[in-house]
């Protein structure tokens, strides 16, 4: 179960504007195999593809470009001019209302070191005075955002076990992904969810 950790700064969650509804979805899906949970089991394959952020995202990291650059290890492009595509799409999901995509090279995303794991979460980690710098939707997943509903991701259902849902499974979602649930509700917001799926 996710430790509930003081709130840093987060530029894409808005604290007055946590109310999304909640797909049935996530009350009636478990986790394929409890032994393969997302935190233990990721490789980094949901991130193969880039990912998308919001415009005030895109810009706080390219207020941090230096330790991120750091960070990063030789299969890494270390020009901020590379990390992210040029067009951007509407969004009302996002931040602003506009969504933009990390580039990706042959081993994913460009914020993807060698071992598959995320600089910008790396770092977030590894100093708590820094604001969130891994991007709401990547913090999310295995849950989403689709027109202000909560609901499960199915990017990579059938591909990777630790992401992969099947109806009424052994490790639901609510009692497995507590910390993704706690990125898009508040602790009272996911105490009520739980009370409404009879987890007391």
């Amino acid at each position: 179960m996710a430790t509930r950790r003081k709130k840093r700064a987060d530029v894409d969650v808005n604290e007055d504007e946590r109310h999304y509804t909640v797909s049935e979805e996530l009350f009636e899906y478990g986790l394929a195999d409890p032994d393969q949970l997302p935190a233990k089991a990721c490789d980094g394959y949901c991130c193969k593809s880039g990912v998308f952020l919001s415009l005030p995202h895109r810009d706080l990291i390219l207020e941090h470009v230096e330790i991120i650059q750091a960070e990063m290890d030789d299969i890494q492009p270390k020009d901020p001019e590379e990390w992210f595509e040029e067009e951007t799409e509407k969004d009302e999901d996002f931040q602003g209302g506009i969504a933009i995509g990390t580039e990706a090279t042959d081993n994913g995303c460009v914020f993807l070191n060698a071992a598959g794991r995320c600089v910008l979460q790396i770092l977030t980690m590894k100093d708590p005075s820094l604001p969130q710098l891994k991007p709401f939707f990547c913090r999310l997943f295995p849950l989403t955002v689709v027109d202000r509903e909560l609901t499960y991701d199915d990017h990579c259902e059938g591909e990777m076990v630790c992401c992969s849902v099947e109806e009424e499974g052994p490790a639901s979602l609510i009692d497995t992904c507590e910390y993704e649930f706690l990125v898009a509700l508040t602790p009272k917001q996911f105490d009520e969810l739980k009370e409404r799926a009879g987890h007391n």
